[in-house]
Formats: C-alpha cells, sequence, structure tokens
C-alpha cells in the first residue's frame, strides 16, 4: 500500500527518535529538540505531541514567531491528517491599568476560548507568547465554575441570562454582530458566543428556555436548531459584587494616602463605582480573584515547552522593564506598582528555566535527554527556477519524497505548469490523507508553511511557497454578503429617526414580537405624527431606511395616509431634476460617443495576472471581469470600485491598465497625493517588469526637467503608463492616445480638478476608486448614472484594529512606541500642524530615544520628503511623524501602530482612513486617538470619536462616509 503524506512524515518522526524521546519526557525527564530549521521544528512537535499523548503550551518570543508557529503548525495538522490537537493562541491580555488601556474584544474573546480548550478533555496545543504570561488567569475551578451549559427546557429567563451576561463581559447592541456581543427583544436573547463561528439565538416561553437556533447576523434569519450552548464568559474573571469590592477596596486604601496621583486615583474610583470598571483593569486579575494563578499553573497535566529558552527569557526581561516604564510615566501614581498587579520577572523567568522540553536550532546539551534532528534549510529559487529543477532531479535520482506547499487551487496549477516546462512535473494532490499514485515522487500540496527544508535521513524535502515566487500574503476566500448599501439597522437604535418608502419620516420604537394568524414573527415598529403605529414585518425592511438629513431643523413627522409625505417627495424629485441636467448631458454624451473597443485578454494578460501573489477574492474577479467587460464594450467605461483599504482595488486597476498598454493605449493613473503617486509607480514598475511597458511619474517630486522630458515623451507616446498628481490635469500635459483614466481616492479633488476630469470622461474610459465615496458619487453610482463594483472581502486572519480614544498622556505614547517597535513593526505618529511638528519630534525622542524618528509634512522640499519617505519604506526609520499626507494609499504591512494627535479636529471618514494605514496585515494593529480631556471636546468630536469605535475597520466605509455626513449636518 502507498502511504499517505501523514503516513509519510509520521515514519519520518520515528526514525529521528521522537518515541524515546516522548517516553522520557513520560517518566518525568526534561530533554531538548534541537536541528530542526524552518517548518520542520513545528511539523515534530506535533509529531512529539501525538506520542505524548498530553497538551502543550508552547512559549514563543513574541507575537511574530507564534504567527509562524501557528501558520506552520494548521498545514501539518491537514497534512497528517489529525484531527488533534486543536491549536490556539492566548495572546497577550495588553491590558495596561497605568496607561487606562484595555483589551479589545476579539482578543479577550481569543485568551477564554484557549484557556476553555486548556481545560477540555481533548489534547490541544496552546502557543504564549512570552508577554502573556506575566497576566494571571483564574483558578482552573473559578473558570470551570463560569461555564454555564444551556439547552431546551432549562429553566431560565430572560432577566437572569441578561444578569449573567454583563459581568461575564458581554456588551449589549442592537444587532450582534461579532463575539462577546448579546442583543435582547423581549422574549428573544441574541447571544454570540467567544467559541462560536455564528450567533445563537435563544427564545423563551415565561422562564424556560424554549429553543436555540444559530443564525445568520447579516440577514437574521434563523438557522439550525442547536441541541446545546455552552455560555463562557467574555472576561477571565467575571466582574461580580464581590470582586469588584475587593477592587474598590485595594485603590481606596491607596487614594486615602494622597500623593501627586490622588485626583486620578479619586477618578478611577468614581469611574468603578459608576460604570462597575474602566479600561485597564483587566490586568488587576490578583486583585479581583486572590486565588489567580499563572497560565502554568492552570493546567498542570499539560506540558511546557520554551522555543529558544534564551531568547524568550529576553523577552521576559524586557517585557518587565516596559511594565515598569508604564508605571513610572503614568499620572496614576499610587496605583498597585507592578509586583502587586503582574507576575514577577523572577517567577516567569524559574519557569521558563524549569520548562520540561526545549525546542532550539542549536544544540544545547543541558538536558538529559537531548533529541538532535539533521536538518538542512531548503534553496530559495526565487527568479531562479532552473535551479529548483536540477534540486528536483537530484531529489527524484535519490528516490525521496519531494512535497511542496502552495496556498492555493490556482497557485498550484499554475506552479504545476512551470514545473511542466523545467521537465520536472509535479502531482497535484489536494487530499493528503489519501495515497497518492504510486508513481508520485513530488507533491504540490495546500497549504502555507514559513520555510522548506531538507530531511536527509528521512528522504524529504519540503520547499515553501515563497522559496519559489518571493513573499506571499495570502488573502481569505470567504464572501461577506452584508449589503453595504441595505438599510444598516444594526447601528439604530431607539428614537432615531427612519424614512418609510410609502409613507414617510417617522420614529424608530424598536423592535417587537407579534402575534399574527397564529405566527409569532418579528416586527420594527415605527412612530408616526400623533398616535399613529405601523409595524413593519422583518421580511420588509427593505422598505425602511435610516433618516440622513443636513442642518439644524427637526424634520416633522408624517402621518400615517396624510398627503405631506407625498408632497414632499415630488419637490425633491424637481430638485433632484434640476441638479441632474448637467451630469445627465454629460453621461448621455459619453453613451453616445463611441469610445474603444478593446479585445480579448491575450496571453500575455493571462501571464501578467498569473504572476499576481495573492488569491483573488469572489469580489476581486467579479470587479474584473466587470472592468474588462465595460472595456471591451464600444461605449465608454465609466467605474467606481468601492472597497475598504487594502482589499484589493489596486490589483483591479493594473488590470485593467495593463490590457489597455497591450493594445497600444496609454493609460494614466491620478492621484491627490505626491507620496502615494510614489508608491503607486513602484507598484506598477514592479508589476509591469518582464513587459514592453514603460511606466513614469508626474508630480513635485520630479524637477521642472524631468517633468518637462516626460511630458514631452508622453507626448509623443513613449509612455505607457503615467501616475501623477493634479499635475497631470494641467493645460501642457497632452497625450498621444489615452485609453483609460484611472481616479485613485476620488473623493480628494476639488472642484476644478473633477471640471477638468470631464473633458477626460467624453470618450476616455474611466476607472475611479475609493474607500469612502462623497455623497454624490455614491448617488450617481446606484442611480445607474455610474457602473459600480463593490469589494467587500477582507484579507485572510484580518482583525480587526483595537481603537483607542484617550487623553494624551506621555505614558501611553512611549509605551504604544516602545510595544510596536519591540515586535518589530513601524509607527505613524499624525501630528498636523507644521509650525510644531519639530517640537512634537522633541517630545517622542525624549519617550522613546532607542526609536529612529523621521518627519515629514507637504511643506519640505521635494527630494528631501522623497527621501524621507522612501526610506520609511525600506524600514530605515521605525517612527514616521508627519501630517496627513499619509491619510491615502500608503501600504506598509510592518506599520501596526497609528497615533493621531488631537484627533477630535478631524472629520469621521478621515479619521477612518487614517485607522486604514494599519492593520494591513494578519498582525494585530493599534490605533491610538489622542485628545484633550473630555470636557474640552466639543458635541461633534464626541459623536464622532464614538461613532469610530462603533464602526469595524473591516469594511464598514461606507457607513463611515454616509454617518460623516450625518453628524456634520447634525
Amino acid at each position: 500500500m502507498i502511504p499517505s503524506v501523514g503516513s509519510l512524515l509520521s515514519a519520518a518522526g520515528a526514525r529521528a527518535g521522537l518515541p524515546e524521546l516522548a517516553a522520557s519526557l513520560q517518566k518525568g525527564r526534561r530533554g531538548v529538540l534541537s536541528g530542526l530549521t524552518g517548518s520542520a521544528r513545528a511539523l515534530h512537535l506535533l509529531l512529539l505531541q501525538r506520542e505524548l499523548k498530553r497538551s502543550m503550551i508552547l512559549i514563543t518570543a513574541g507575537d511574530s514567531e507564534t504567527e509562524r508557529w501557528e501558520k506552520d503548525l494548521r498545514t501539518w495538522k491537514a497534512w497528517l491528517g489529525a484531527g488533534e490537537p486543536a491549536v490556539d493562541v492566548l495572546p497577550a491580555l495588553d491590558a495596561d491599568p497605568y496607561q487606562g488601556l484595555s483589551p479589545h474584544l476579539q482578543v479577550s474573546c481569543d485568551r477564554v476560548v484557549a484557556l476553555n480548550h486548556l481545560l477540555s478533555e481533548r489534547t490541544v496545543l496552546i502557543l504564549v507568547p512570552a508577554r502573556s504570561l506575566f497576566y494571571r488567569v483564574p483558578s482552573p475551578e473559578r473558570f470551570a465554575a463560569a461555564r454555564l451549559p444551556i439547552q431546551p427546557g432549562d429553566l431560565l429567563s430572560p432577566d437572569r441570562l441578561c444578569g449573567l451576561l454583563f459581568p461575564a463581559g458581554y456588551i449589549r447592541v442592537e444587532h450582534v454582530t461579532s463575539p462577546g456581543e448579546f442583543a435582547r427583544r423581549g422574549g428573544v436573547v441574541d447571544l454570540f458566543l467567544p467559541q462560536a463561528e455564528v450567533p445563537v439565538r435563544l427564545e423563551f416561553y415565561e422562564e424556560l428556555v424554549e429553543t436555540l437556533r444559530s443564525f445568520n447576523p447579516e440577514t437574521q434569519r434563523s438557522m439550525e436548531p442547536l441541541p446545546s450552548i455552552e455560555l463562557l464568559p467574555v472576561r477571565e474573571i467575571p466582574l461580580e459584587r464581590a470582586p469588584l469590592q475587593m477592587l474598590e477596596q485595594h485603590l481606596r486604601s491607596r487614594a486615602e494616602e494622597g500623593g501627586p496621583g490622588a485626583v486620578r486615583r479619586a477618578a478611577l474610583l468614581e469611574e468603578l463605582k459608576a460604570e462597575g470598571g474602566f479600561p485597564g483593569m483587566e490586568a488587576f486579575a490578583r486583585l479581583l480573584d486572590p486565588g489567580a494563578v499563572p497560565l502554568t499553573a492552570f493546567a498542570p497535566g499539560a506540558t511546557l515547552v520554551v522555543e529558544e529558552p534564551e531568547t524568550v527569557l529576553k523577552e521576559v526581561a524586557k517585557t518587565w522593564e516596559e511594565i515598569h516604564a508604564s508605571y513610572e510615566f503614568s499620572e496614576a501614581f499610587g496605583l498597585p506598582a507592578p509586583e502587586e498587579v503582574f507576575i514577577s520577572k523572577g517567577e516567569l523567568e524559574s519557569a521558563v528555566r524549569r520548562a520540561p522540553l526545549f525546542v532550539s536550532e542549536i544544540p544545547l546539551a543541558s538536558r538529559e535527554q537531548e533529541t538532535k534532528i539533521p536538518c538542512r534549510p531548503a534553496r530559495s529559487y526565487v527568479s531562479r527556477l532552473p535551479d529548483l529543477g536540477a534540486d528536483l532531479a537530484s531529489a527524484a535520482s535519490s528516490r525521496w519524497k519531494t512535497l511542496i506547499a502552495v496556498g492555493s487551487h490556482g497557485r498550484m496549477e499554475r506552479l504545476a505548469e512551470i514545473l511542466r516546462d523545467l521537465g520536472e512535473p509535479a502531482t497535484l494532490w489536494e487530499d493528503p490523507a489519501v495515497p497518492p499514485p504510486p508513481a508520485a515522487a513530488r507533491l504540490i500540496l495546500p497549504g502555507s508553511l514559513e520555510a522548506g527544508f531538507i530531511l536527509p535521513d528521512a528522504g524529504i524535502l519540503v520547499v515553501a511557497e515563497q522559496e519559489i515566487f518571493g513573499e506571499i500574503h495570502e488573502k481569505e476566500a470567504r464572501r461577506r454578503r452584508l449589503g453595504v448599501f441595505s438599510p444598516d439597522f444594526r447601528d439604530l437604535k431607539v428614537g432615531d429617526l427612519v424614512v418609510h418608502t410609502d409613507h414617510g419620516i417617522a420614529r424608530y420604537a424598536g423592535a417587537v414580537r407579534l402575534e399574527e394568524n397564529g405566527r409569532t414573527s418579528d416586527f420594527m415598529e415605527l412612530q408616526f405624527e400623533g398616535k399613529d403605529r405601523l409595524y413593519v414585518p422583518v421580511e420588509r425592511l427593505d422598505l425602511v431606511q435610516r433618516y440622513s438629513g443636513s442642518g439644524d431643523r427637526v424634520p416633522k413627522l408624517d402621518r400615517l395616509g396624510g398627503v405631506t409625505w407625498e408632497r414632499t417627495k415630488r419637490k425633491v424629485r424637481r430638485a433632484m431634476r434640476d441638479m441632474a441636467e448637467e451630469l445627465l448631458q454629460l453621461y448621455a454624451a459619453r453613451k453616445a460617443s463611441a469610445g474603444h473597443a478593446f479585445g480579448p485578454d491575450t496571453p500575455w494578460q493571462r501571464e501578467f495576472e498569473g504572476a499576481f501573489p495573492f488569491e483573488e477574492t469572489e469580489d476581486q474577479r467579479r470587479a474584473i471581469v466587470e472592468v474588462k467587460s465595460d472595456m471591451e464594450s464600444p461605449l465608454p467605461m465609466d467605474r467606481l470600485i468601492c472597497g475598504d483599504v487594502g482589499f484589493g482595488k489596486t490589483e483591479v486597476a493594473l488590470r485593467a491598465a495593463f490590457k489597455a498598454v497591450m493594445e497600444g493605449k496609454q493609460v494614466a493613473v491620478l492621484v491627490p497625493t505626491t507620496v502615494l503617486a510614489t508608491q503607486h509607480m513602484a507598484t506598477f514598475r514592479e508589476r509591469f517588469a518582464g513587459f514592453p511597458a514603460r511606466v513614469e511619474m508626474l508630480s513635485r517630486f520630479r524637477t521642472a526637467l524631468e517633468q518637462k522630458a516626460v511630458a514631452k515623451d508622453l507626448e509623443a507616446g513613449r509612455v505607457d503608463v503615467i501616475i501623477g498628481t493634479h499635475r497631470l490635469l494641467s493645460k501642457d500635459v497632452t497625450f498621444k492616445d489615452l485609453g483609460l483614466l484611472v481616479v485613485d481616492e476620488e473623493q480628494r479633488f476639488g472642484v476644478s480638478a473633477k471640471e477638468r476630469l470631464k473633458h477626460f470622461k467624453k470618450n476616455v474610459d474611466v476607472l475611479a476608486m475609493s474607500a469612502t465615496p462623497i455623497p454624490r458619487t455614491l448617488q450617481l453610482s446606484l442611480a445607474g448614472i455610474r457602473d459600480l463594483s463593490v469589494i467587500e472581502t477582507p484579507p485572510k486572519n484580518r482583525l480587526a484594529i483595537q481603537t483607542h480614544i484617550v487623553a494624551f498622556r506621555a505614558g501611553v505614547i512611549a509605551t504604544s512606541v516602545r510595544n510596536e517597535i519591540k515586535r518589530g513593526g513601524q509607527v505613524y505618529f499624525v501630528h498636523n500642524r507644521v509650525e510644531s511638528i519639530a517640537s512634537m519630534a522633541a517630545l517622542l525622542r525624549r519617550l522613546a530615544p532607542e526609536a529612529r524618528i523621521a518627519v515629514a509634512h507637504g511643506q519640505m522640499g521635494e527630494k528631501e520628503l522623497e527621501r524621507t519617505m522612501l526610506a520609511f519604506l525600506k524600514g530605515d526609520h521605525d517612527v514616521l511623524l508627519s501630517t496627513t499626507i499619509i491619510e491615502n494609499g500608503l501600504d506598509i504591512p510592518r506599520v501596526n501602530t497609528i497615533l493621531v494627535n488631537r484627533a477630535d479636529r478631524f472629520g469621521l471618514s478621515q479619521l477612518y482612513q487614517l485607522r486604514g494605514r494599519v492593520g494591513r496585515s494578519d498582525r494585530r494593529a493599534y490605533a491610538y486617538f489622542l485628545v484633550p480631556p473630555r470636557t474640552a471636546l466639543t458635541p461633534i468630536a464626541r459623536k464622532r470619536l464614538k461613532a469610530l469605535q462603533e464602526f469595524s475597520d473591516l469594511g464598514s466605509g461606507f457607513r463611515v462616509a454616509a454617518m460623516d455626513l450625518e453628524i456634520r449636518g447634525a
């Protein structure tokens, strides 16, 4: 029988001596697993765990190491064909009591799920970054007692359930969309459990649980009935009366001491009494629960594993210094010292050194049992494909098995084609659990590995995808089916104004359950003028939308059956006809004119698209098809591509541009800023490399002589793609044969620029892109005057950005900057005042002296600004202190922390765009919006900041644009 991939790998583990190491560990001896490189570590740890048959807790140095392990482990699990173990991450709580910072709700949920798995009977492998070790967790008994199984027929009222959810950390909302939220409507409670993929709906009959059903949070429709659920807390230590009293008593005793932090401590106490908590209190586990324990004591039956112990010990020491620095920066002197809140450095160092198993690349010779496995890293074949063919041939002649991990089916097929051309064909094998054909010496398998390796003793060569194609950032192929232009009732609150298509303006009075013809259904209750009431069934919510108006006047409610609403609609129709006349004339002229009908895709087009290092999402594929269809039509294209930052709009434009260039047409890419123009030029040149196309740029980063030369070549047709700012709209810029105009962030251009754009639009294909389109652009698209493509699918593993709105404090700035630099990332600091930006730079250098800080703003010289931005892009600086020139289009995956000073002075859409500059990878990102004390904020600023926290950064751009308009009008 031909072995499956899992059997092949298991045999390699047995040959490496893993059963002997497992037997030694089971006898209580300590050991080392050494010699392994790349993704071989994760493979052998999984194989060792299968021999041990017990859970493991793997301590890594930081987030990047944890992410690498998680990716590798999930791929090896699929290849080994084993259902166990479950792989989870226990992220650092990232709660800083000294700076008033609490964890993101998703972080709390992830931690609870990991702790719950540790208490389960199944075998699990929990990944823990060193920083996470400093936080105590509840005792196993307390955590187990906080879990509540629920099934139909249980005696449980909605009031009692809600009373349990609040202290457990759940947040009440109108409609649940994310883990840790709940909503109640009479005898129905919707609940999104931390461990669930979709929320559950509990229907009660008096004080009995009648039914449990999962439901779709976007359509609100019920799905499958559930036999039972387990209610997990969101907070590790529920904030019940007794723990809160203990914390209050502790803080009060400190407050009575007086001193410099007395006012701040008194404010914390007041907030604790009034709100039941305060930001950062999650770290006070020891004060909330004297029985809280270190993680190592939570699951004593699990085997503790430490990767590169010396590196972990250095990280422990560094984190302890940062905690003390935050304490010293704190304006709340008198709060408990780190030794009273966190697990001490000495205790953690001792636990790390006593761990039963170390995993190290180099031999340590410090343990009773050291298993050294011969292993070599795989070679890099980027731009060296003949070397790949030679190595595959060599492996086959030695009767080795070659396994190649590729992240998507499309790229698997492309690699198979490349290997056939090299004369070394490979077999695509989608199911590693099934034995491959006998002659299959090399397999292309679905999965993502950090790095390949060679196991000479086992005769196995493993190659990771990026070692062939270069760095790969995968995108998720799941579809977010939320209708962005349908009424969004998730943010609707009782008392808000709404508009019914047939009856006019009303006030939303909440959701009710009514019985009709013996059937109970959900209805939306609307209050009209007088005592009129209208109950709209959920099936007809398309008739209702949120009211959005401008000005200070509160509109008068309409009367059911009255004539005022019809009169209003007639008046609005007349105004709209007048406003749209010029636009209709323009677009009618476009429809009547003859544009260029591009031909079908060429082989070069398919080669260009095959080099895309991402897996296209369903939205992207649909947008690409729609754009190509427009270009192949004889009518001029005018399409708007809408999608949040990082969702793949630029790739759609690249493919359209390449299609135009292949037919000898020129392409103009218009962007709002010089910085964005520079980045686009780099992107276009990289993608067009290897094809006969010239890409140039016109912006103030170029000298007058350089601009003149580019403009001359453009007019002569020697430039195929020109990227530029408003300079492209100058009268001295002419084209030989312009076929496509791409406008990025169209909402950023003024009236005069748009007047100039109208001349282009009469007979040239136009493709516009925007994350938060202005209302008029949006209305034209919805009305059908402009064509529209929407990209809603976020990248794979994209995490919501942890957003903090905090008072300007030195401690917050120092802590956030240092934490990001420590994990190998970069930081944006937005200070939108050129006259004081030098003073802010001096403050940053004092707060974080180890940080390499660069300053950028629009009043700098062109060459100096270009050098600064390029140096930051290359990673020569840790912090970019700038004005809002970074607002649009910049895509730097390493930048995952942004601080915005005086955030109260920005509009909601602008804040949303700035926040979107970070979180462009699958790493947790942080946004800190620094504001004056709450008493100094204007009502409009408070509304914007509150709305920003409520809006997810994953696909909310359109709702943000609408909300910003509403706030401005209010």
